[in-house]
C-alpha cells in the first residue's frame, strides 16, 4: 500500500510539473518589441531568483560565433537590481535600478560604454524615473473574440489574438499585420522539461523556432533558436540561482 501511494505521489508530481504556469511564457506579447531579451521577461520569472549568468552565442551565415555575456541581480521582491552585458565588440551596457516609497517608485539609471566602431571611447549616461510595474505591458484595452480568445490593444493599436489552455498556458498568439510588421503566429507547447515555441510568417514563409530546456523550478536554462531564414541562429545558456 505504502509503495502505491509513492508510485501515486510521484505520478501526480511529474503531471503538475508538465502543466506549471510558466509566468515568462504567459506575459502578453507586444509585436513592437519582438526580442528575446527583454526586462518585461525578467520581472515574471518563476520562483525567488537571486541572480543570472547567462552566455549568448550567435552564429551567423558562415558558422561564425559571437558571444555576449549578461549578468543579472535580483532583489527578494523580484525586481531588478542590475543588469550588465558585455557584447562581442567588448561594448558594455550597465543598467542600475533603486527603488523609493516615495513619488518616484523606481530610479533606473543606465550606461552604455562603447568600444568599437564610430562611437568608440564614449559613453552614454541616462536617468529614467517611473514605475516599473508599467513594464508589465498592461493593455489599453481587453475584449474577446467570437472564438473566446482574449484580444489584446497596445499603444500603438496592434492587435494580439491569444489562447490559452484548460492549465492556464499560452498555447497560441496570433498578430495581424500591420504597417511595421508582417502577419504571424506563435505557438507554445510544453512538456515537463521543454518548451517549444515556433514563429510563422505567413507572407514569406519564415519559422523560426525556440526550444527552451527548464529547470525544477519552470524558468529556461538553455534556449536554442533556429530559423530557415536569414537571421542568425542562437544558443543561450544560463546559470540560475534562487534565494533560500
Amino acid at each position: 500500500m505504502k509503495c502505491t501511494l509513492i508510485i501515486f505521489g510521484l505520478i501526480l508530481n511529474l503531471l503538475g510539473h508538465g502543466q506549471m504556469v510558466h509566468n515568462w511564457v504567459n506575459t502578453q506579447y507586444d509585436p513592437s518589441e519582438a526580442t528575446e531579451d527583454s526586462f518585461v521577461d525578467l520581472l515574471v520569472l518563476n520562483g525567488g531568483v537571486k541572480s543570472i549568468h547567462e552566455i549568448q552565442e550567435y552564429i551567423g551565415l558562415a558558422k561564425e560565433v559571437s558571444a555576449v555575456q549578461v549578468d543579472i541581480a535580483f532583489l527578494r521582491n523580484g525586481y531588478l537590481s542590475s543588469v550588465h552585458k558585455i557584447l562581442a565588440d567588448s561594448s558594455e551596457s550597465i543598467n542600475e535600478f533603486a527603488y523609493s516609497i516615495g513619488t518616484e517608485p523606481y530610479r533606473h539609471h543606465w550606461i552604455s560604454i562603447f568600444n568599437f566602431g564610430v562611437r568608440k571611447d564614449t559613453v552614454r549616461d541616462e536617468i529614467y524615473n517611473g514605475d516599473q510595474r508599467d513594464w508589465q505591458i498592461g493593455a489599453d484595452s481587453l475584449a474577446f473574440d467570437a472564438d473566446s480568445n482574449i484580444v489584446y490593444f497596445r499603444n500603438k493599436r496592434d492587435e494580439v489574438y491569444t489562447t490559452y489552455d484548460k492549465f492556464g498556458r499560452k498555447v497560441k498568439d496570433s498578430i495581424p499585420a500591420n504597417p511595421t510588421l508582417m502577419a504571424n503566429e506563435i505557438s507554445y507547447k510544453y512538456s515537463k522539461k521543454k518548451i517549444i515555441k515556433m514563429v510563422f510568417y505567413m507572407d514569406q514563409v519564415i519559422e523560426i523556432k525556440t526550444t527552451y530546456k527548464l529547470d525544477e523550478i519552470g524558468n529556461w536554462t538553455k534556449c536554442t533558436i533556429k530559423s530557415n531564414c536569414r537571421i542568425k541562429n542562437a544558443v543561450l545558456r544560463r546559470e540560475i540561482t534562487y534565494f533560500d
